[in-house]
């Protein structure tokens, strides 16, 4: 299980935040329910290897450029284990059209360490998550919240920007 040791955030913020927070809770949920992509064939899975090439392909990558390759990708290398012993030029004629291709060498690398160290299975702790290559604490959250259905704080860009503007009101 995924676990965050920051267990006391809650006892420094005020009441005032505290309410701010379930506001913005609210309105993030609502919009969500009325916008969200509920179809995308990575929301559709708890495989941690899924979820992880899904956030990894959607760094600085528009989501409509990811779904064929996303597919693509998968259907290619499957697992983890078949994506560690495709040689890398494979991996990266895959990932054409993505950009960034040290993010696919990353994920190469990732799978061989998955492999050889962690006997094929993803981690499932955030912290061992963190020290595989290409995984920040943005992935590795996302991997703990959205394979593990473990809450841990992940802050993305979008949410980001709504906490910015309803707790300093500014915008970006």
């Amino acid at each position: 299980m995924c676990m965050w040791n920051d267990a006391d955030t809650h006892t420094f913020l005020s009441m005032k935040d505290k309410k701010k927070i379930k506001e913005i809770q609210k309105i993030v949920w609502a919009h969500y329910e009325k916008y969200g992509r509920h179809n995308l064939p990575w929301r559709k899975t708890r495989n941690p290897y899924r979820v992880l090439v899904s956030e990894i392909m959607l760094q600085q990558t528009q989501v409509a450029r990811v779904i064929p390759k996303y597919k693509a990708f998968l259907k290619q290398f499957p697992t983890l284990e078949s994506l560690s012993k495709a040689p890398l030029r494979d991996v990266l004629i895959a990932w054409q059209g993505l950009g960034y291709n040290r993010r696919a060498k990353a994920l190469h690398a990732l799978a061989e360490l998955v492999v050889t160290a962690h006997k094929g299975r993803m981690p499932t702790m955030f912290e061992e998550l963190i020290r595989l290559p290409g995984i920040g604490p943005y992935t590795a959250g996302a991997v703990c919240a959205f394979a593990y259905n473990t809450p841990v704080p992940i802050l993305e860009t979008n949410i980001r920007t709504i906490l910015f503007h309803h707790f300093l009101n500014v915008f970006f």
